[in-house]
């Protein structure tokens, strides 16, 4: 008697364990599903986009006062707040008057490039 019941309790943990994990995972399917559908709504949108060499992102960092917060991991992402370094840098923004920085993540890029149409057009 004592055995089958610590069997049941021990189905009813691995059952718990089991809707947990797909709850987990269908929490994130539908973060993977918000993304593309951004991605799909910046795909189908003209945005011009003002490119910048490798080699001329320090000269634009410094001349923007960001390099120094940029190589001594300060720089923050402006859209997920993830630190920016020299090789995450997806791109700059300008947000009310002052310049912020971009992560090189394909969803912070999409939500930046709509932030930046949006600006455009008021």
């Amino acid at each position: 008697m004592v055995l089958e019941r610590e069997r049941s309790l021990r189905t009813c943990e691995q059952k718990d364990s089991v809707i947990d994990t797909l709850i987990l995972i269908r929490d994130s399917w539908d973060i993977c599903l918000d993304v593309i559908v951004m991605l799909r709504s910046v795909v189908r949108r003209k945005i011009s986009v003002t490119a910048v060499s490798a080699e001329d992102v320090e000269r634009v960092l410094r001349r923007l006062g960001l390099y120094d917060d940029t190589v001594n991991g300060r720089a923050k992402c402006f859209v997920c707040g993830k630190v920016v370094s020299m090789d995450t840098i997806g791109g700059m923004l300008m947000v009310g008057g002052r310049v912020v920085l971009v992560c090189d993540r394909p969803a912070c890029i999409a939500k930046a490039a709509l932030l930046a149409k949006e600006q455009k057009q008021e």
